[in-house]
Protein backbone atom coordinates (compact mmCIF):
# COMPACT_ATOMS: atom_id res chain seq x y z
CA UNK A 1 0.00 0.00 0.00
CA UNK A 2 1.16 3.53 -0.75
CA UNK A 3 1.51 6.21 1.94
CA UNK A 4 -1.63 7.97 0.66
CA UNK A 5 -3.67 4.77 0.82
CA UNK A 6 -2.42 4.01 4.35
CA UNK A 7 -3.20 7.58 5.46
CA UNK A 8 -6.77 7.20 4.17
CA UNK A 9 -7.00 3.87 6.02
CA UNK A 10 -5.72 5.41 9.27
CA UNK A 11 -8.18 8.33 9.10
CA UNK A 12 -11.04 5.93 8.29
CA UNK A 13 -10.10 3.70 11.23
CA UNK A 14 -9.91 6.70 13.53
CA UNK A 15 -13.35 8.01 12.54
CA UNK A 16 -14.86 4.51 12.70
CA UNK A 17 -13.60 3.86 16.23
CA UNK A 18 -14.78 7.28 17.40
CA UNK A 19 -18.25 6.53 16.01
CA UNK A 20 -18.17 3.31 18.03
CA UNK A 21 -17.55 5.43 21.15
CA UNK A 22 -14.03 4.09 21.67
CA UNK A 23 -12.07 6.70 23.72
CA UNK A 24 -10.38 9.17 21.41
CA UNK A 25 -6.93 8.55 22.91
CA UNK A 26 -7.15 4.82 22.24
CA UNK A 27 -8.60 5.49 18.77
CA UNK A 28 -5.68 7.71 17.79
CA UNK A 29 -3.06 5.33 19.21
CA UNK A 30 -4.49 2.18 17.56
CA UNK A 31 -5.03 3.78 14.14
CA UNK A 32 -1.56 5.39 14.13
CA UNK A 33 0.11 2.14 15.25
CA UNK A 34 -1.70 0.25 12.46
CA UNK A 35 -0.52 2.74 9.85
CA UNK A 36 3.11 2.62 11.01
CA UNK A 37 2.93 -1.18 11.22
CA UNK A 38 1.75 -1.48 7.59
CA UNK A 39 4.33 0.93 6.19
CA UNK A 40 7.42 0.27 8.29
CA UNK A 41 6.94 -3.06 10.08
CA UNK A 42 6.48 -4.24 13.66
CA UNK A 43 9.95 -3.29 14.93
CA UNK A 44 9.52 0.38 13.95
CA UNK A 45 5.95 0.52 15.26
CA UNK A 46 6.86 -0.98 18.64
CA UNK A 47 9.93 1.28 18.91
CA UNK A 48 7.76 4.37 18.36
CA UNK A 49 5.35 3.24 21.10
CA UNK A 50 8.24 3.13 23.59
CA UNK A 51 9.70 6.38 22.32
CA UNK A 52 6.36 8.24 22.60
CA UNK A 53 5.71 6.85 26.10
CA UNK A 54 9.17 7.97 27.24
CA UNK A 55 8.80 11.38 25.57
CA UNK A 56 5.53 12.04 27.40
CA UNK A 57 6.83 10.72 30.73
CA UNK A 58 9.90 12.95 30.65
CA UNK A 59 8.24 16.05 29.17
CA UNK A 60 8.87 18.73 31.79
CA UNK A 61 6.18 21.11 30.51
CA UNK A 62 3.44 18.48 30.73
CA UNK A 63 4.00 18.37 34.51
CA UNK A 64 1.90 21.54 34.56
CA UNK A 65 -1.27 19.59 33.78
CA UNK A 66 -1.55 17.36 36.91
CA UNK A 67 -0.32 20.20 39.14
CA UNK A 68 -3.00 22.63 37.97
CA UNK A 69 -5.65 19.90 38.18
CA UNK A 70 -4.60 19.18 41.77
CA UNK A 71 -4.68 22.89 42.60
CA UNK A 72 -8.25 23.13 41.26
CA UNK A 73 -9.34 20.05 43.22
CA UNK A 74 -7.89 21.41 46.46
CA UNK A 75 -9.62 24.75 45.87
CA UNK A 76 -12.96 23.04 45.23
CA UNK A 77 -12.86 20.78 48.28
CA UNK A 78 -11.75 23.57 50.60
CA UNK A 79 -15.01 25.43 49.96
CA UNK A 80 -13.58 28.29 47.91
CA UNK A 81 -16.28 27.93 45.25
CA UNK A 82 -19.10 28.51 47.77
CA UNK A 83 -17.27 31.52 49.22
CA UNK A 84 -16.72 32.88 45.73
CA UNK A 85 -20.40 32.73 44.88
CA UNK A 86 -21.45 34.27 48.20
CA UNK A 87 -18.93 37.10 47.81
CA UNK A 88 -19.96 37.89 44.24
CA UNK A 89 -23.64 37.81 45.25
CA UNK A 90 -23.00 40.52 47.83
CA UNK A 91 -21.05 42.66 45.38
CA UNK A 92 -23.83 42.55 42.75
CA UNK A 93 -26.65 42.75 45.32
CA UNK A 94 -29.60 44.95 44.31
CA UNK A 95 -29.17 44.61 40.54
CA UNK A 96 -31.73 42.88 38.35
CA UNK A 97 -30.17 39.56 37.39
CA UNK A 98 -27.52 39.96 40.11
CA UNK A 99 -27.34 36.23 40.90
CA UNK A 100 -26.68 35.38 37.24
CA UNK A 101 -23.97 38.08 37.14
CA UNK A 102 -22.52 36.66 40.35
CA UNK A 103 -22.42 33.24 38.72
CA UNK A 104 -20.45 34.58 35.76
CA UNK A 105 -18.02 36.48 38.01
CA UNK A 106 -17.56 33.47 40.29
CA UNK A 107 -16.99 31.21 37.26
CA UNK A 108 -14.28 33.58 36.06
CA UNK A 109 -12.49 33.54 39.42
CA UNK A 110 -12.85 29.80 39.87
CA UNK A 111 -11.72 29.14 36.27
CA UNK A 112 -8.55 31.09 37.01
CA UNK A 113 -7.68 28.36 39.50
CA UNK A 114 -9.23 25.16 38.14
CA UNK A 115 -8.40 25.61 34.43
CA UNK A 116 -11.25 23.21 33.62
CA UNK A 117 -14.57 24.04 32.01
CA UNK A 118 -16.45 21.03 33.37
CA UNK A 119 -15.01 21.51 36.87
CA UNK A 120 -16.06 25.17 36.85
CA UNK A 121 -19.59 24.46 35.58
CA UNK A 122 -20.13 21.56 37.97
CA UNK A 123 -18.69 23.21 41.10
CA UNK A 124 -20.49 26.54 40.66
CA UNK A 125 -23.65 24.95 39.28
CA UNK A 126 -24.23 22.99 42.48
CA UNK A 127 -24.05 26.24 44.47
CA UNK A 128 -25.68 28.74 42.08
CA UNK A 129 -28.62 26.84 40.57
CA UNK A 130 -30.51 26.26 43.85
CA UNK A 131 -30.04 29.92 44.80
CA UNK A 132 -31.32 31.24 41.46
CA UNK A 133 -34.25 28.83 41.64
CA UNK A 134 -35.12 30.18 45.09
CA UNK A 135 -35.18 33.77 43.84
CA UNK A 136 -37.44 33.10 40.86
CA UNK A 137 -34.98 32.87 37.98
CA UNK A 138 -36.17 31.05 34.89
CA UNK A 139 -34.61 27.66 34.24
CA UNK A 140 -33.29 28.94 30.91
CA UNK A 141 -31.34 31.91 32.32
CA UNK A 142 -30.11 30.02 35.39
CA UNK A 143 -28.78 26.98 33.54
CA UNK A 144 -27.59 29.05 30.59
CA UNK A 145 -25.50 31.32 32.82
CA UNK A 146 -23.81 28.36 34.55
CA UNK A 147 -23.18 26.42 31.31
CA UNK A 148 -21.75 29.49 29.58
CA UNK A 149 -19.78 30.57 32.65
CA UNK A 150 -18.13 27.17 32.73
CA UNK A 151 -16.52 27.78 29.34
CA UNK A 152 -14.40 30.51 30.92
CA UNK A 153 -12.35 27.69 32.43
CA UNK A 154 -11.03 26.75 28.99
CA UNK A 155 -9.39 30.14 28.39
CA UNK A 156 -8.51 31.94 31.62
CA UNK A 157 -5.09 30.75 32.85
CA UNK A 158 -4.15 28.19 33.93
CA UNK A 159 -5.72 26.64 30.83
CA UNK A 160 -4.93 22.97 30.25
CA UNK A 161 -5.68 23.30 26.53
CA UNK A 162 -3.23 26.21 26.21
CA UNK A 163 -0.55 24.09 27.92
CA UNK A 164 -1.12 21.22 25.48
CA UNK A 165 -1.24 23.61 22.50
CA UNK A 166 2.04 25.17 23.64
CA UNK A 167 3.72 21.77 23.98
CA UNK A 168 2.52 20.53 20.58
CA UNK A 169 3.39 23.71 18.67
CA UNK A 170 6.49 24.67 20.71
CA UNK A 171 4.87 28.01 21.55
CA UNK A 172 5.74 29.80 24.80
CA UNK A 173 3.20 28.76 27.45
CA UNK A 174 3.95 31.94 29.40
CA UNK A 175 3.07 34.07 26.35
CA UNK A 176 -0.13 32.06 25.84
CA UNK A 177 -1.18 32.55 29.48
CA UNK A 178 -0.48 36.29 29.37
CA UNK A 179 -2.24 36.71 26.01
CA UNK A 180 -5.34 34.96 27.38
CA UNK A 181 -5.92 37.53 30.13
CA UNK A 182 -7.57 40.30 28.06
CA UNK A 183 -9.84 37.96 26.03
CA UNK A 184 -10.81 36.30 29.34
CA UNK A 185 -11.74 39.65 30.90
CA UNK A 186 -13.64 40.52 27.72
CA UNK A 187 -15.65 37.33 28.13
CA UNK A 188 -16.63 38.26 31.68
CA UNK A 189 -17.71 41.76 30.61
CA UNK A 190 -19.62 40.63 27.52
CA UNK A 191 -21.40 37.85 29.46
CA UNK A 192 -22.44 40.37 32.14
CA UNK A 193 -23.79 42.75 29.46
CA UNK A 194 -25.63 39.79 27.93
CA UNK A 195 -27.41 39.18 31.24
CA UNK A 196 -28.34 42.87 31.45
CA UNK A 197 -29.86 42.69 27.96
CA UNK A 198 -31.70 39.41 28.65
CA UNK A 199 -33.33 40.62 31.89
CA UNK A 200 -34.29 43.90 30.23
CA UNK A 201 -35.93 42.12 27.28
CA UNK A 202 -37.51 39.38 29.43
CA UNK A 203 -38.01 40.87 32.94
CA UNK A 204 -39.68 37.72 34.27
CA UNK A 205 -36.54 35.66 33.57
CA UNK A 206 -34.84 36.99 36.72
CA UNK A 207 -36.04 37.81 40.21
CA UNK A 208 -35.38 41.10 41.91
CA UNK A 209 -31.91 41.34 43.43
CA UNK A 210 -31.56 41.57 47.20
CA UNK A 211 -30.05 45.00 48.00
CA UNK A 212 -26.81 44.99 49.98
CA UNK A 213 -25.26 47.84 51.93
CA UNK A 214 -21.76 49.18 51.37
CA UNK A 215 -20.66 47.39 54.54
CA UNK A 216 -21.99 44.08 53.19
CA UNK A 217 -20.24 44.65 49.86
CA UNK A 218 -16.94 45.33 51.63
CA UNK A 219 -17.41 42.22 53.76
CA UNK A 220 -17.55 40.22 50.51
CA UNK A 221 -13.94 41.02 49.66
CA UNK A 222 -12.41 38.45 52.07
CA UNK A 223 -14.58 35.80 50.42
CA UNK A 224 -12.86 36.55 47.11
CA UNK A 225 -9.37 36.96 48.51
CA UNK A 226 -8.29 33.30 48.24
CA UNK A 227 -9.10 32.88 44.55
CA UNK A 228 -7.85 36.34 43.58
CA UNK A 229 -4.56 35.82 45.41
CA UNK A 230 -4.04 32.47 43.65
CA UNK A 231 -4.65 34.10 40.26
CA UNK A 232 -2.31 37.02 41.05
CA UNK A 233 0.36 34.57 42.22
CA UNK A 234 0.24 32.59 38.97
CA UNK A 235 -0.23 35.31 36.35
CA UNK A 236 1.76 37.98 38.19
CA UNK A 237 4.70 35.65 38.69
CA UNK A 238 4.65 34.57 35.05
CA UNK A 239 4.28 38.11 33.69
CA UNK A 240 7.12 39.43 35.86
CA UNK A 241 9.33 36.46 34.97
CA UNK A 242 9.68 35.35 38.60
CA UNK A 243 9.04 31.71 37.73
CA UNK A 244 8.22 29.39 34.83
CA UNK A 245 4.74 27.94 34.18
CA UNK A 246 5.74 24.63 35.81
CA UNK A 247 7.07 26.42 38.89
CA UNK A 248 3.87 28.51 38.97
CA UNK A 249 1.80 25.31 39.03
CA UNK A 250 3.88 23.95 41.92
CA UNK A 251 3.56 27.16 43.92
CA UNK A 252 -0.18 27.17 43.16
CA UNK A 253 -0.64 23.70 44.67
CA UNK A 254 1.30 24.65 47.81
CA UNK A 255 -0.59 27.94 48.16
CA UNK A 256 -4.00 26.25 47.69
CA UNK A 257 -3.06 23.65 50.30
CA UNK A 258 -1.91 26.31 52.77
CA UNK A 259 -5.10 28.35 52.27
CA UNK A 260 -7.26 25.27 52.85
CA UNK A 261 -5.38 24.38 56.03
CA UNK A 262 -5.51 27.94 57.37
CA UNK A 263 -9.26 28.05 56.73
CA UNK A 264 -9.55 24.64 58.44
CA UNK A 265 -11.77 23.55 55.56
CA UNK A 266 -9.37 21.00 54.11
CA UNK A 267 -9.17 17.67 55.92
CA UNK A 268 -6.92 14.69 55.19
CA UNK A 269 -9.93 13.03 53.54
CA UNK A 270 -10.30 16.03 51.20
CA UNK A 271 -6.62 15.91 50.32
CA UNK A 272 -6.78 12.17 49.53
CA UNK A 273 -9.91 12.69 47.42
CA UNK A 274 -8.16 15.51 45.55
CA UNK A 275 -5.18 13.27 44.82
CA UNK A 276 -7.44 10.44 43.60
CA UNK A 277 -9.45 12.78 41.36
CA UNK A 278 -6.25 14.32 39.98
CA UNK A 279 -4.85 10.86 39.19
CA UNK A 280 -8.00 9.82 37.32
CA UNK A 281 -8.18 13.04 35.30
CA UNK A 282 -4.46 13.04 34.54
CA UNK A 283 -4.63 9.41 33.39
CA UNK A 284 -7.46 10.26 31.00
CA UNK A 285 -5.55 13.23 29.57
CA UNK A 286 -2.31 11.20 29.36
CA UNK A 287 -4.03 8.57 27.19
CA UNK A 288 -5.29 11.29 24.85
CA UNK A 289 -1.83 12.90 24.69
CA UNK A 290 -0.21 9.50 24.00
CA UNK A 291 -2.63 8.83 21.13
CA UNK A 292 -2.04 12.29 19.71
CA UNK A 293 1.75 11.89 19.80
CA UNK A 294 1.43 8.52 18.06
CA UNK A 295 -0.64 10.18 15.35
CA UNK A 296 1.89 13.02 15.07
CA UNK A 297 4.68 10.46 14.56
CA UNK A 298 2.65 8.80 11.81
CA UNK A 299 2.17 12.17 10.10
CA UNK A 300 5.88 12.99 10.44
CA UNK A 301 6.86 9.68 8.85
CA UNK A 302 4.41 10.03 5.96
CA UNK A 303 4.52 13.87 5.76
CA UNK A 304 0.75 13.71 5.33
CA UNK A 305 0.11 16.85 7.39
CA UNK A 306 2.67 18.88 5.40
CA UNK A 307 1.21 17.64 2.12
CA UNK A 308 -2.31 18.62 3.21
CA UNK A 309 -1.10 22.03 4.42
CA UNK A 310 0.75 22.74 1.16
CA UNK A 311 -2.29 21.65 -0.86
CA UNK A 312 -4.67 23.95 1.03
CA UNK A 313 -2.31 26.94 0.94
CA UNK A 314 -1.85 26.43 -2.83
CA UNK A 315 -5.47 27.45 -3.38
CA UNK A 316 -5.82 30.98 -4.71
CA UNK A 317 -7.87 32.10 -1.71
CA UNK A 318 -7.33 34.94 0.79
CA UNK A 319 -5.64 33.79 4.03
CA UNK A 320 -8.57 35.13 6.05
CA UNK A 321 -11.02 32.97 4.10
CA UNK A 322 -8.92 29.86 4.80
CA UNK A 323 -8.67 30.81 8.48
CA UNK A 324 -12.43 31.32 8.78
CA UNK A 325 -13.03 27.96 7.13
CA UNK A 326 -10.73 26.29 9.68
CA UNK A 327 -12.53 28.01 12.56
CA UNK A 328 -15.91 26.96 11.19
CA UNK A 329 -14.74 23.33 11.11
CA UNK A 330 -13.57 23.66 14.73
CA UNK A 331 -16.94 25.10 15.75
CA UNK A 332 -18.72 22.12 14.20
CA UNK A 333 -16.27 19.60 15.70
CA UNK A 334 -16.77 21.23 19.09
CA UNK A 335 -20.34 19.92 19.09
CA UNK A 336 -19.14 16.33 18.88
CA UNK A 337 -15.63 16.01 20.34
CA UNK A 338 -14.00 16.57 23.70
CA UNK A 339 -12.10 19.88 23.59
CA UNK A 340 -8.68 18.48 24.54
CA UNK A 341 -9.05 15.53 22.17
CA UNK A 342 -10.16 17.83 19.36
CA UNK A 343 -7.11 20.08 19.72
CA UNK A 344 -4.71 17.13 19.92
CA UNK A 345 -6.33 15.46 16.93
CA UNK A 346 -6.31 18.46 14.60
CA UNK A 347 -3.27 20.57 15.50
CA UNK A 348 -0.76 18.34 13.58
CA UNK A 349 -2.66 19.15 10.38
CA UNK A 350 -3.95 22.66 11.10
CA UNK A 351 -0.86 24.30 12.61
CA UNK A 352 1.35 23.96 9.49
CA UNK A 353 -1.44 25.65 7.53
CA UNK A 354 -1.58 28.52 10.02
CA UNK A 355 2.20 28.90 9.89
CA UNK A 356 2.20 29.00 6.09
CA UNK A 357 -0.51 31.67 6.17
CA UNK A 358 1.74 33.81 8.38
CA UNK A 359 -0.47 34.07 11.47
CA UNK A 360 1.04 34.56 14.92
CA UNK A 361 1.00 31.20 16.80
CA UNK A 362 0.14 32.86 20.13
CA UNK A 363 -2.78 34.76 18.60
CA UNK A 364 -4.04 31.64 16.83
CA UNK A 365 -3.78 29.63 20.05
CA UNK A 366 -6.12 32.07 21.82
CA UNK A 367 -8.53 32.17 18.87
CA UNK A 368 -8.52 28.37 18.72
CA UNK A 369 -9.38 28.05 22.42
CA UNK A 370 -12.22 30.57 22.08
CA UNK A 371 -13.71 28.58 19.20
CA UNK A 372 -13.33 25.38 21.22
CA UNK A 373 -15.09 26.89 24.24
CA UNK A 374 -17.87 28.23 22.01
CA UNK A 375 -18.36 24.73 20.66
CA UNK A 376 -18.90 23.51 24.23
CA UNK A 377 -22.26 25.35 24.34
CA UNK A 378 -23.18 24.97 20.67
CA UNK A 379 -26.32 22.90 19.91
CA UNK A 380 -26.96 20.04 19.62
CA UNK A 381 -24.12 18.44 21.62
CA UNK A 382 -22.43 21.16 23.67
CA UNK A 383 -20.66 19.20 26.41
CA UNK A 384 -21.24 21.85 29.11
CA UNK A 385 -24.98 21.65 28.52
CA UNK A 386 -24.93 17.95 29.35
CA UNK A 387 -22.84 18.66 32.47
CA UNK A 388 -25.54 21.06 33.70
CA UNK A 389 -28.25 18.57 32.71
CA UNK A 390 -26.63 16.03 35.06
CA UNK A 391 -26.97 18.52 37.94
CA UNK A 392 -30.63 19.42 37.20
CA UNK A 393 -32.11 16.36 35.41
CA UNK A 394 -35.64 17.82 35.61
CA UNK A 395 -34.75 20.68 33.23
CA UNK A 396 -35.12 19.91 29.52
CA UNK A 397 -32.06 20.08 27.26
CA UNK A 398 -33.97 22.41 24.93
CA UNK A 399 -34.45 24.83 27.86
CA UNK A 400 -30.73 24.84 28.66
CA UNK A 401 -29.81 25.40 25.01
CA UNK A 402 -32.34 28.25 24.88
CA UNK A 403 -30.60 29.77 27.88
CA UNK A 404 -27.08 29.53 26.45
CA UNK A 405 -28.02 30.96 23.02
CA UNK A 406 -27.52 34.65 24.03
CA UNK A 407 -24.12 33.75 25.52
CA UNK A 408 -23.21 31.81 22.36
CA UNK A 409 -23.99 34.96 20.33
CA UNK A 410 -21.80 36.98 22.72
CA UNK A 411 -18.93 34.52 22.15
CA UNK A 412 -19.24 34.88 18.38
CA UNK A 413 -19.16 38.69 18.77
CA UNK A 414 -16.00 38.52 20.89
CA UNK A 415 -14.38 36.12 18.41
CA UNK A 416 -15.09 38.53 15.55
CA UNK A 417 -13.52 41.43 17.49
CA UNK A 418 -10.35 39.46 18.24
CA UNK A 419 -10.00 38.34 14.62
CA UNK A 420 -10.50 41.86 13.24
CA UNK A 421 -8.25 43.45 15.89
CA UNK A 422 -5.47 40.93 16.73
CA UNK A 423 -3.66 43.61 18.76
CA UNK A 424 -6.20 43.14 21.54
CA UNK A 425 -4.91 39.61 22.16
CA UNK A 426 -1.23 40.49 21.83
CA UNK A 427 -1.37 43.80 23.75
CA UNK A 428 0.29 42.50 26.95
CA UNK A 429 3.14 40.74 25.14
Amino acid sequence: MTEIEVTILVVSMLLGMMLLSIPIGASMAISAFTGILILYGFDTASFIIGEVAMEISFNYELCIVPLFILMGNLATRSGMSADLYEGCSRLFGGLKGSLAMSTIAACGCFAAVSGSSLATATALGQVALPEMKKYGYSDALATGAVAAGGTIGVLIPPSIILVIYGVLTETSITDLFVAAVIPGIMQLIIYTLTIVIVVRMWPKSAGAGTPTTLKQKLSALPKLASMVSLFVLIIGGLYLGIFTPTEAAGFGVIFALIIGLIRRSLSWRHIVESLKSTTRTTGMIALIVFGAFMLINFFVLTRANITIADYIVSFDAPPMLILLSILLIYLILGCFLDSIGMVLLTIPVVFPIVQNLGYDPVWFGIILVIVVETGMITPPLGINVFAIKSIVPTVKLSTIFKGVTPFWAADITRLALLIIFPGITLFLL
